[in-house]
C-alpha cells in the first residue's frame, strides 16, 4: 500500500521499482491483468529484472484469493485510519499498518515482518517491542547466527575506532561557565580554522559547551577550547 505522484503503468513501475529497492527483486508477482500491468511499459521491467507475471481473473477467489483478502482488509486499514481530508499521514495509519505486519499469519505462524525482515517491527504495542529475536524458535538459525556474528563484529570495530581515536588525544580541563574560548569557524571559505571567540554561557553534557559568539551575539553548542590553548591541540568529541 503506497501513494505515487504518477499514474498508471508509469507510477506502478515507480512503486515497483522502490519495493524491489527495499525488498529485494521477486522471482514472481501476482496481479489481476489490470491495464497498469498488463501495460507494455511494465511487462518491459518486469522482463528486464526476470520477473514472472502470474494473471488471475479479477475477482475469482479460487484464483485471486490472497489478493482479494489484502485488498479487503486495505480498505479496512483506510476507513478507519485516515486523516479527515483522506490522508494516509496520520500517526493512527502508522501503527495500524505496524500492527498488520506484526500479526501472525495463521497459516504458517509468522508474520509479514519476520519473513522479510526476520524479527517483528517494533510499534506502538510494548510487548512486541521486549521480543527477543535471537531466541524466536521460528526465526532460522542462519539469521540468529548471522545476527550474533554483526553484533560481536560491532563491538569489536567499535573497540578499535575508540582505541585509535584515543591514541593522539589528551583529556583537556572542562571549561568554566564565563570563560573566555576559541571557536571552530565550520563555515565560510576558512572551515576548521579557530578564528572566533567567545563566552561560555551553558554546558549541557559531553564536553559540549554553549557559548555566545562575539559579535554577533548568537549562542551556539560546539567544542571550545580556552584561548590559552593552540589550535593544534586535539579535542574531546
Amino acid at each position: 500500500m503506497a501513494g505515487t505522484a504518477l499514474a498508471g503503468s508509469a507510477g506502478l513501475v515507480q512503486h515497483l521499482r522502490s519495493f524491489f529497492a527495499t525488498f529485494g527483486v521477486p522471482e514472481e508477482l501476482s496481479s489481476n491483468g489490470g491495464p497498469e500491468f498488463k501495460a507494455s511499459h511494465t511487462e518491459d521491467f518486469l522482463r528486464l529484472w526476470h520477473v514472472r507475471h502470474r494473471v488471475s481473473s479479477v475477482s475469482f477467489p479460487q484464483s485471486n484469493g490472497r489478493a482479494e483478502v489484502a485488498v479487503k482488509t486495505a480498505k479496512r486499514l483506510l476507513m478507519s485510519n485516515t486523516g479527515a481530508s483522506g490522508s494516509l499521514d496520520q500517526d493512527r495509519f502508522l501503527r495500524a499498518m505496524l500492527q498488520l505486519r506484526n500479526t501472525p499469519d495463521p497459516d504458517c505462524d509468522l508474520s509479514p515482518a519476520q519473513i522479510i525482515f526476520g524479527h517483528p517491527l517494533r510499534g506502538s504495542l510494548s510487548f512486541m517491542n521486549r521480543l527477543e529475536k535471537f531466541s524466536n524458535p521460528h526465526i532460522r538459525l542462519l539469521w540468529r547466527e548471522a545476527w550474533a556474528a554483526k553484533e560481536d563484529a560491532l563491538r569489536t570495530r567499535m573497540s578499535r575506532t575508540t582505541e585509535s581515536l584515543g591514541t593522539h588525544s589528551r583529556p583537556l580541563r572542562p571549561l568554566a561557565l564565563g570563560e573566555r574560548v576559541f571557536l571552530q569557524n565550520q563555515q565560510g571559505p576558512s572551515p576548521h580554522k579557530w578564528d572566533r571567540s567567545g563566552i561560555v554561557v551553558e554546558s549541557p553534557r559531553h564536553d559540549q559547551y554553549r557559548v555566545r559568539v562575539d559579535g554577533s551575539g548568537r549562542l551556539t553548542l560546539q567544542p571550545a577550547v580556552p584561548p590559552c590553548l593552540h589550535a593544534s591541540h586535539t579535542l574531546r568529541p
